[in-house]
């Protein structure tokens, strides 16, 4: 008991003294004091603080190496599909300006169309298959006509469709013997009837024969050019209901009750075509629709030469409407192109 009793007494002194005496300067280094408890933490993440903000930066850079990467070529992508679209929009462009050049002669009615003489005729004789087909022409025509784009009658493609398709072409006059023909077909004439019947048909192909002098050789390329080229396809479609107008007479003065009661055709045949106004145009357009109004039918005419009267006041009336238009009102409203205006900023 004494034992250990000194043993604790001079093992207390010995801390004494070594707490009184000065630490040297090794043991006064905050390295050695913290070393032991960070050594532990170094060894989990892999190293020192330098070591990974080292690998840190080296992951922020190739980030941004990346994401610069990305962009570029988000870039590209985005001026080729710009590059596609303008390339598909010239295309479409050319496609268009194509495709009106070889329909320039469609939108020349009734001077570039083989199926003039058709539509009027067929009106007169078969009025429940041609009514809409007739009186649908109008305001739309001379307004096609007159608005028609640049060089849309200029290539030799839509010049050489003029010259086929025309109504001054060998098809013209056979598309205007079919109506004709049907009725032979749909009547059962007498010798009587048929001789009336064969005059008819010599008036017509004489009648188209002599408006051929009123054809061109080209398609107007004016809007000036074009309004009198319309005129002249409507009074020569006028001119020719004139010209058969008597031998249709005689020939439906030779047919009975009951044949001509075949050749009626329903009272409204081709009237709501006619009636049908443009809707938001411009007020020339609707100036022009309210002077043509007057010459649409109420009610289908019951005898062939009274729907030929109706067809050739209405080709008369249109005719009228075509040389009142004033082509620089028409080339004024036209959207100029890109040199147009560019120069015209210069001056």
């Amino acid at each position: 008991m004494r034992a250990a009793t000194i043993l604790i007494i001079s093992a207390s002194a010995a801390v004494m003294v070594l707490s009184a005496s000065p630490p040297p300067a090794s043991a006064q280094n905050p390295g050695r004091i913290f070393g032991a408890l960070t050594s532990p933490l170094r060894m989990m993440m892999g190293g020192g603080p330098r070591r990974h903000f080292a690998r840190s930066s080296r992951h922020r850079s190739a980030a941004r190496a990346s994401a610069r990467h990305e962009r570029a070529a988000a870039i590209r992508h985005a001026r080729e599909e710009r590059r596609a679209a303008a390339r598909a929009q010239r295309n479409q462009r050319g496609a268009m300006t194509a495709a009106a050049a070889a329909a320039g002669a469609g939108m020349l009615w009734p001077t570039a169309s083989a199926s003039a003489y058709e539509d009027m005729l067929g009106y007169a004789l078969l009025p429940n298959e041609y009514g809409d087909r007739f009186w649908s022409h109008g305001v739309n025509d001379i307004m096609s006509a007159m608005m028609a784009p640049q060089g849309a009658f200029a290539s030799a493609h839509a010049h050489k469709a003029a010259a086929t398709d025309g109504m001054c072409s060998a098809p013209a006059y056979e598309r205007a013997d079919q109506p004709v023909m049907r009725i032979a077909q749909t009547l059962e004439l007498t010798d009587p009837q048929r001789r009336a019947f064969d005059e008819l048909r010599i008036e017509l192909k004489k009648a188209v024969e002599r408006e051929k002098s009123s054809c061109r050789d080209q398609l107007p390329a004016t809007a000036a050019e074009r309004a009198r080229a319309l005129a002249d396809g409507l009074w020569s479609l006028h001119y020719t209901a004139s010209y058969i107008r008597a031998p249709l007479e005689q020939f439906y003065a030779s047919l009975n009750d009951e044949q001509k009661a075949k050749l009626a055709g329903d009272p409204k045949a081709g009237t709501q075509a006619c009636a049908q106004a443009p809707a938001n145009v411009p007020e020339s357009v609707a100036e022009l629709a309210k002077f043509l109004a007057p010459s649409c039918p109420q009610q289908t005419p019951p005898s062939p030469v009274a729907r030929l009267d109706a067809a050739s006041e209405r080709l008369a009336s249109m005719a009228y409407a075509a040389m009142s238009i004033d082509p620089a009102r028409i080339d004024a409203g036209r959207p100029r192109d890109r040199k147009a205006r560019s120069s015209s900023l210069a001056r």
